[in-house]
């Protein structure tokens, strides 16, 4: 069946946990559905993109959203590992007036330790 004769929300039905099966998978906390956001756009991406000569769909799918998921934590921590190093410059470089610097408590921000799923055991 080629591209054509499936449209996506039919494609989006029935691949739809695929993107919670990655979001799982990866251990991420998603309140928000930023990451089930970035899945199903890339989930279009590979259903625009699909060559079937290279393969199945469904192989196709699970790359691309993995990869996605995975490049957005790194982009969450690059910004959050900024952002504490400039709060951290920021807090000492405040001077009280006395040539001490001036402790002021900024909130820790966490960055996403590990992805589950990329150190090898379970397939």
């Amino acid at each position: 069946m080629g591209k054509d004769m499936i449209t996506f929300e039919e494609i989006f039905k029935q691949n739809e946990r695929r993107i919670h099966y990655h979001i799982h998978r990866l251990n991420i906390h998603d309140p928000h559905q930023e990451f089930f956001q970035e899945g199903l756009v890339a989930m279009w991406n590979a259903y625009e993109n699909y060559q079937p000569d290279q393969g199945p769909m469904a192989t196709y799918f699970n790359y691309t959203i993995r990869n996605r998921m995975i490049d957005l934590i790194r982009k969450q921590n690059k910004e959050a590992e900024k952002t504490a190093h400039y709060a951290q410059e920021y807090r000492t470089h405040i001077d009280d007036g006395k040539g001490e610097p001036t402790h002021i408590p900024v909130r820790s921000i966490p960055v996403i330790s590990g992805i589950g799923g990329l150190g090898g055991g379970k397939g």
